[in-house]
């Protein structure tokens, strides 16, 4: 056969310069006489170099070194999910707005454009092969597309809201930027400042950005949705709290976010909170989380720093809609001798997310950390957190406890890091979780890593149901049976319930367990060994 002459089905290969393989260019059935100038065909023998006249196809003028005929599956579906995901991160990042007036714009353009850089070159969005994320479920996060959000406020609903029934006062912020006019801080003592970072001096502006990058609200590779926060968030809200003063009002920071006027895309806002609390001072601050339906993203960052010898009362709670995504990154520093204490409660949104980082670098600081969730019909909610032991003679303590119905599935994974240099340490960590269902699920990961003999540590875990002997006690003593249950069930959340000073959350919170018991409905189990091949139904 001529050299001019292809073969019949020849395949002709170029090489794929983005990628350093081979790309098949073009494949025919029948006979043709055309001429490549320098090209190479592949044959299933050998390579045959052809005459250098006429070009019908673009080839190289470089012989390849490797010809691959095909890509695998697994590296295309790795190169579409990379696509997808520059395609998800960029239309979040299409939705950032001006920021406010700030005096030293160049150190906050700064910030964002480092978190931007890591975000497009270094960090990568979690999957299910991630172990901080294989058991959270993104899904209809990555499957969302956002657009500016409205701004638009229910004031009905923010009345609802907002806790009457302790004396407090209202910080408002609206997709993440403070209000002034719906705030009312009227009461609050001259030396405390509560307010936009704009109103601080240079000085000041120039230490909350450093703290802002330390921790979970930072750039870190296990937390992307920290330094998404970093690269868009408009303005921060400062509560500064100065040395030896005690508030007996309740700080309420109502956290407001909106929808988007387009139906069709979800709304986003990215507050970032940063917290005070100078040496010898004691407050009380409630971060709650609502806002209206529709769909939206609330992608949150807090920053925490407690002074020698001072006091946090901390809570955080989650009331977002049912169609609502809420992702949550929190870093607390404590100093010597302080107290932090922190309380979680997580009920709403359809994927719920707190990250937490606790550090304890001073010598016999205090902290506990207690939370509750309940998830009902299909939501995911998940508290990841990390207690770090760095100085000796430090005290934690970490309770959680889970409700789950229906569809749901609470993800608990807490991590007490003791280090060398850390002896006379006392942590102790216990999950609890109830199921109110046979499709309901908890993944409980608890977890010590210690580096020094000289300590006092204890985890664990349970997962319980209604237990039967219990139910039958009260159903013996005349109660009926919906009525058993639903005090069974309050009384597995009452303990972290009456930690919180709250009225009318703890009313909510009650009315829910009530409503969760009763939707739920018991499911007939078919016992192992009772199962005739063909029976089970793997569909469902």
């Amino acid at each position: 056969m001529k050299s001019e002459e292809m073969c019949w089905r020849e395949i002709c290969f170029v090489p794929c310069l983005s990628q350093g393989n081979e790309k098949l260019l073009v494949q025919r059935e029948t006979r043709f006489l055309s001429s490549f100038p320098y090209g190479y065909s592949l044959h299933p023998r050998k390579c045959t170099e052809f005459n250098k006249r006429k070009s019908p196809l673009v080839t190289t003028r470089k012989r390849p070194t490797t010809l691959t005929t095909f890509m695998s599956s697994s590296t295309i579906q790795e190169s579409a999910k990379q696509t997808e995901d520059k395609t998800w991160l960029q239309s979040i990042l299409d939705c950032r707005e001006s920021t406010a007036n700030h005096e030293d714009t160049a150190v906050l353009n700064s910030l964002h454009r480092e978190a931007e850089e890591e975000l497009k070159t270094r960090l990568r969005i979690p999957g299910r092969k991630d172990e901080l994320w294989r058991f959270t479920n993104l899904r209809n996060l990555f499957l969302t597309r956002f657009q500016t959000s409205s701004h638009r406020v229910d004031n009905q609903l923010l009345e609802s809201l907002f806790e009457k029934d302790v004396q407090s006062q209202r910080v408002v912020l609206v997709d993440g930027v403070f209000d002034p006019f719906l705030s009312n801080i009227s009461n609050i003592p001259d030396r405390i400042f509560i307010g936009s970072v704009t109103e601080l001096d240079v000085e000041r502006q120039r230490w909350i950005y450093e703290l802002t990058k330390k921790g979970e609200t930072g750039i870190q590779e296990t937390n992307i949705f920290g330094a998404i926060n970093l690269a868009s968030f408009r303005d921060i809200t400062i509560v500064w709290i100065p040395q030896d003063v005690s508030l007996q009002d309740y700080i309420h920071l109502c956290c407001y976010s909106s929808n988007c006027l387009n139906s069709s895309f979800y709304g986003i806002s990215h507050p970032r909170i940063v917290v005070v609390v100078e040496g010898g001072s004691h407050v009380k601050i409630l971060q709650h989380h609502f806002g209206a339906s529709g769909g939206y993203l609330d992608n949150f960052a807090t920053s925490i720093s407690i002074g020698d010898s001072a006091t946090l009362e901390y809570y955080i709670v989650n009331e977002c809609p049912k169609d609502a995504l809420w992702l949550g990154s929190l870093n607390a520093q404590l100093e010597q001798y302080c107290t932090f204490q922190f309380r979680f409660l997580s009920s709403g949104s359809k994927v719920g997310r707190l990250t937490m980082t606790t550090d304890l670098v001073g010598r016999e600081s205090n902290t506990s950390l207690h939370g509750l969730a309940i998830a009902n019909e299909e939501r995911t909610l998940d508290f990841h957190s990390f207690v770090d032991h760095r100085v000796p003679s430090c005290h934690s303590e970490q309770l959680q406890r889970n409700l789950v119905a229906d569809r749901s599935q609470c993800v608990f994974r807490g991590l007490v890091k003791i280090r060398r240099e850390a002896p006379h340490t006392c942590a102790h960590q216990l999950c609890r979780s109830m199921l109110l269902s046979n499709r309901a699920q908890t993944k409980t990961m608890p977890m010590l890593e210690i580096a020094n003999d000289e300590v006092e540590c204890s985890h664990g875990a349970t997962v319980s149901e209604i237990e039967e002997d219990e139910l039958f006690y009260l159903l013996s003593r005349g109660i009926p049976e919906w009525d058993a249950r639903v005090l069974l069930v309050r009384s597995f959340s009452l303990e972290l319930l009456k930690e919180f000073p709250f009225p009318s959350i703890v009313a909510r919170m009650e009315s829910l367990i009530a409503q969760v018991v009763n939707n739920s409905k018991e499911e007939k189990v078919i016992e192992a060994d009772t199962v005739e091949e063909g029976q089970w139904d793997w569909t469902t």
